[in-house]
């Protein structure tokens, strides 16, 4: 049951007798509602009388003494406090001080207060509160919500388990991010590992940021992630854009790159600039959306369209990214920015969460199959090799088997050869001789013989 709107009593300035339920406040103002603030955006107007300390007193009862004795009272601000029960201070939350300097706010999104409430008579709930700080303009006050302690407890762990098991998400991212990071230092000329780190290192940026916004205690760093988390949702898109002109050419187009990040990062620049107008004005919350529909329209098509032409050139593995891509458009309206409101805040972290990592999950897919792809025509290219030298080497055996055959066939050749050689020789030598043998008897026989 919610406090906010019920009649609080007011007044500025500090007194520890405040606190005491024997103390009249009927001099006090009467607040229309606690969760106020000044200028632009303001939920309730401040008190009349407010200059930053004061105090804060309210009587409350139980209805019936069938309910719970244990009560939970939950505080939600951005400031410093003390919360007292008839006077007993039960709680304190941050430091109180005078000024900026002296001061220390916080703010406990889990943490309930327990209220020891036994009876029906009206007990006092005063807070002793302080803040000069203002981290967000539109509340100063707070918020108050009182419940069964232990239906409380139940919820708010309820919700810090939800909340931390977001935290998978980035987990997930910071993986991815590892993986390709590894992959891009062992093989540089893939560059669209490169381009993928960035845009899941965006993303993972960008979960941890709206995280931090809702479960942080520290006001002054849940405005740094709100700053951090509208950088996000400029710059995803721009390195999104980055990562499918990597997969739609084989040469990076550096003038549609140029293009892209010229006009993120100046709109980026404004979007943290103006973070306070930009998160509670709705026109300028519009006109933001529009910008980023225009910018998807403009740049993710003309992506799209080169990632359709590698698609008919052979890559089909590619239609996965261009699922991813027509998810995430989908998704990012009728979930993330909920224009229908059709869904929850918890369905819209929990979408916010995974569904940003659906087209990292699938770009890994598809880069997976490429390896994959690649290994196979590596593996068949070395079979081939492989095959080819085998035959090589039967060819190289089969000549030499030939050029051995033929210089035996040479050898055997020139063997006859020169024994035929010698028997001619042989005849010859032994015909010289028989005709030296004739010539010898013929010219004893033509001697003339006298008497």
């Amino acid at each position: 049951m919610s406090l906010t709107k019920s009649a609080w009593k007011f007044h500025s300035g500090d007194d520890t007798r405040w606190a005491s339920p024997n103390f009249a406040d009927s001099s006090w103002q009467t607040l229309s509602a606690t969760d106020f603030g000044k200028g632009k955006y303001t939920r309730s107007s401040a008190p009349e009388s407010w200059t930053g300390f004061g105090w804060f007193r309210l009587w409350v009862k139980k209805e019936s003494p069938d309910l719970t004795n244990s009560w939970g009272l939950k505080l939600n601000h951005d400031a410093a406090s003390e919360t007292y029960l008839d006077g007993k201070k039960i709680m304190s939350f941050g430091r109180l001080g005078n000024s900026k300097q002296t001061m220390q706010a916080v703010r406990e999104p889990n943490v309930a207060i327990p209220l020891a409430i036994t009876d029906t008579l009206p007990h006092l709930i005063a807070i002793r509160f302080s803040n000069f700080q203002a981290f967000y303009p539109n509340f100063i006050g707070f918020d108050a919500q009182i419940q069964d302690l232990h239906q409380m407890n139940r919820r708010l762990t309820a919700d810090q388990r939800f909340m931390d098991q977001l935290l998978m998400s980035v987990a997930a991212a910071c993986t991815l991010v590892l993986l390709h990071l590894l992959l891009f230092a062992f093989y540089p000329k893939q560059r669209i590992h490169l381009c993928y780190v960035f845009y899941v290192s965006m993303i993972a940026l960008g979960l941890y940021a709206r995280y931090e916004t809702i479960v942080t205690t520290d006001p002054a760093m849940q405005v740094f992630y709100t700053k951090v988390f509208l950088c996000f949702v400029s710059m995803n898109l721009a390195f999104g854009a980055l990562l499918l002109y990597s997969a739609g050419y084989s040469t990076l187009p550096r003038k549609k790159i140029i293009a892209v990040f010229a006009i993120s990062i100046p709109v980026t620049f404004l979007a943290v600039w103006n973070w306070y107008d930009l998160w509670y004005d709705k026109i300028l919350s519009n006109l933001h959306n529009l910008y980023l529909l225009l910018f998807i329209l403009v740049f993710y098509t003309d992506a799209f369209l080169a990632v359709l032409r590698e698609m008919r050139k052979g890559r089909k593995t590619l239609w996965l990214i261009a699922a991813g891509v027509i998810f995430h458009f989908v998704s990012g309206i009728l979930i993330g920015a909920n224009v229908f409101n059709w869904f929850t805040l918890p369905e819209v972290m929990v979408a916010f969460a995974w569904g940003n990592l659906v087209v990292p999950a699938l770009f890994t897919i598809y880069l997976a199959l490429e390896v994959a792809g690649t290994n196979r025509f590596l593996a068949k290219q070395l079979i081939e090799t492989r095959d080819l030298a085998a035959a090589n080497l039967a060819q190289e055996q089969e000549k030499q088997r030939l050029i051995l055959a033929h210089t035996t066939e040479l050898e055997e050749t020139v063997l006859k050869r020169t024994a035929q050689v010698r028997e001619q020789a042989d005849r010859l030598q032994e015909m010289d001789a028989a005709k030296s043998r004739f010539l010898s008897i013929s010219r004893m026989n033509s001697k003339p013989r006298f008497p």
